[in-house]
């Protein structure tokens, strides 16, 4: 999801994820001046660095939602679920959001 116009910053970058297993989205904001790095592998993996916690995501043809992320614009990401959706995307889509590093406190991590 990017922001329409360009009249002020998006201040948070919003991460949803599927889990099956509750049948329910997940997810989590993070501020985006926290966002320290995102380091990318083609166009097939991009991780995002906030500091204490990391996201990896996985999925195709990924290299413009790099380039949103850069200049700010980006709002939300969100992952392709297959028990939501049955088909995948014909055109860029980010099949997995990984949560990397240490576990959350009282639990584990994503």
């Amino acid at each position: 999801v990017l922001q329409r116009g360009r009249t002020r910053p998006a201040a948070l970058l919003n991460l949803r994820w599927f889990d099956p297993r509750a049948g329910m989205w997940l997810g989590c904001a993070m501020a985006y001046p926290q966002l320290i790095a995102a380091e990318y592998v083609g166009e097939r993996m991009v991780s995002l660095d906030f500091g204490k916690r990391q996201f990896v995501l996985e999925g195709e043809q990924l290299g413009e939602l790099i380039r949103r992320i850069q200049d700010g614009s980006v709002i939300a990401i969100q992952e392709y679920a297959s028990a939501v959706w049955p088909q995948r995307p014909a055109g860029p889509y980010v099949a997995s959001i990984r949560r990397i590093g240490p576990a959350r406190e009282g639990g584990e991590g994503r």
